[in-house]
């Protein structure tokens, strides 16, 4: 038996996706938008080293306060913070299908 293959003109290319390169880090990316928006080198580092240390007290006093709560507590605590997540990222879906599926600068693959 023969297989059967779909015929493809010689003139078609599968043209490979360009992808946006992964963002390490928010501070990377922070950095990245930052020197686009033609911000001075110190100033980047100022921003840069304040949200480094936004997260650091944030993480202590998370610990601090969270640390000594019962296990359900913890898991409700948790439990918000998954539907927080959520909606934003449905939200994101949402708003995304109202501009037409244009999501920031990627290519739609249909």
């Amino acid at each position: 038996m023969t297989e059967l293959r779909p015929e493809t003109p010689a003139s078609a290319s599968v043209q490979p996706v360009k992808q946006q390169p992964a963002r390490v880090s928010l501070g990377l990316a922070t950095g990245g938008e930052l020197g686009r928006a033609t911000v001075s080198r110190p100033r980047q580092m100022v921003v840069t080293s304040g949200l480094a240390r936004v997260f650091l007290v944030g993480a202590v006093a998370g610990v601090l306060l969270l640390g000594d709560l019962l296990e359900a507590a913890l898991l409700g605590f948790y439990g918000g913070e998954a539907v927080a997540l959520l909606y934003l990222a449905a939200e994101e879906l949402r708003s995304e299908a109202t501009r037409g599926g244009k999501l920031r600068g990627r290519r739609r693959l249909s």
